[in-house]
């Protein structure tokens, strides 16, 4: 009698589908050390830019996407940006556009 056993299946973290839809390649590209996450948000800090050097991107309940931009200059964290609904294929655009790094070759 032949069995088939299936491997369980995991679902994806909304972190893991954040990294996915940006591309791992892209952190090196922004020159990213640290990233962290709690709950659905992934922040990670952006080297190379003069207007930010952190993002926070939260993936809402809608499948849709929050980006903040800070800039943290010794203890003084200043939000200057936050954009709301983002579609996934517009991560990379938007992170582009406002950082003025470039996040493929």
């Amino acid at each position: 009698m032949n069995e088939t056993i299936e491997k369980p299946t995991r679902e994806k973290s909304a972190v893991e589908q954040i990294v996915d839809q940006i591309g791992p390649r892209a952190f090196y590209m922004m020159g990213t050390t640290r990233r962290s996450s709690t709950g659905n948000t992934l922040t990670f800090n952006v080297r190379g830019s003069r207007a930010f050097n952190q993002i926070n991107i939260t993936l809402t309940p809608d499948d849709l996407y929050t980006l903040e931009f800070f800039k943290i200059h010794g203890w003084k964290i200043t939000r200057h940006l936050t954009i709301n609904d983002v579609q996934a294929d517009a991560l990379r655009r938007i992170i582009e556009d406002n950082t003025k790094l470039r996040l493929s070759l």
